[in-house]
């Protein structure tokens, strides 16, 4: 055996921060740009954003048991 590791379980943030943060990126999804996600069926937050040329937009979203990111754009600046 070359190398083995072991997953550390560590908290990062406390639960009340946690709850917080999802609660300020549901908004997003029931009320904002990602208002699609509503389709899934269950309780979404999530992130969107883009640059600053307005040609590249992306979203990061997630549910109790799944966590995505979808882009969309050029990478040839068009």
């Amino acid at each position: 055996m070359l190398e083995e590791n072991s997953p550390k379980s560590t908290v990062e943030i406390t639960a009340q921060t946690a709850y917080l943060m999802t609660d300020l990126m549901r908004a997003v999804v029931t009320s904002g740009t990602a208002r699609r996600a509503l389709d899934l069926g269950r309780p979404t937050a999530g992130k969107t954003g883009t640059n600053q040329d307005l040609k590249d937009l992306w979203f990061i979203g997630y549910t109790a048991d799944i966590a995505c990111g979808a882009w969309m754009g050029y990478d040839d600046f068009t």
